[in-house]
């Protein structure tokens, strides 16, 4: 075993414990990841989805919030006195927004961040796929007590991704009826797993690594 740092190491899960803390070390030490949650309106969907961002340390996109801003956005400039502006994006519109919300610096050139309720569809995704913007994650949460967006189809945005000619991130479905704290460590594994995985085939000649001290890993080749 050797001793080296390197910051940009992932911590997989074998060497964690079951402490939310400590998942969420590892989820902050990984800050490029881009996770989106869609799935049905529930509370834990946008509680969970805050609370990666905010240990992980990155932006929170919400996909009603930037919505609306293009919405008022539209109407301030808007200047045809014989009609109304919309009230509604279009989804050609709405996947332009996201698209340039994502493209912002808080968001793009390696920075990760949490986005709500897009893509929920093959056309969302293959707008982000088109622009560039792969996700690491897309988590879908289901509920039957409530209801999801409109057009929110787990297996179109899988199609998307079967479909795109680079590599792209996992799509994954959550049951909304566990409890937060499970909900939430459950979330934070299935992201590890996606990471480790994909560290894997960055560094095929890595066996395990493992946090000693700080920035500090044991690695056994």
């Amino acid at each position: 075993e050797d001793l080296i740092n390197y910051d940009d190491l992932i911590v997989t899960e074998k060497e964690l414990t079951d402490g939310v803390d400590q998942f969420e070390v590892a989820m902050t030490a990984y800050n490029g990841c881009k996770t989106a949650f869609c799935g049905v309106n529930s509370p834990l969907k946008h509680s969970i989805a805050t609370r990666l961002a905010t240990v992980s340390g990155v932006a929170l996109v919400v996909t009603n919030d930037v919505h609306d801003k293009e919405v008022a956005r539209i109407k301030e400039n808007w200047t045809d006195p014989d009609s109304d502006p919309p009230e509604v994006l279009t989804e050609d519109q709405l996947a332009k927004a996201m698209v340039k919300r994502l493209s912002e610096p808080d968001c793009a050139g390696g920075r990760g961040f949490v986005l709500v309720d897009f893509p929920r569809n093959k056309e969302q995704s293959d707008a982000l796929l088109s622009a560039g913007i792969v996700l690491d994650n897309i988590v879908f949460v289901e509920d039957d007590r409530f209801e999801a967006p409109p057009e929110t189809k787990m297996s179109r945005v899988q199609t998307s991704l079967n479909q795109a000619k680079i590599r792209v991130g996992q799509v994954v479905s959550v049951s909304g009826r566990m409890k937060e704290i499970p909900f939430y460590q459950h979330v934070l594994r299935l992201m590890l797993n996606y990471i480790a995985a994909a560290e894997a085939r960055k560094k095929p000649e890595v066996r395990t690594v493992q946090r000693v001290k700080g920035n500090a890993f044991a690695i056994t080749l």
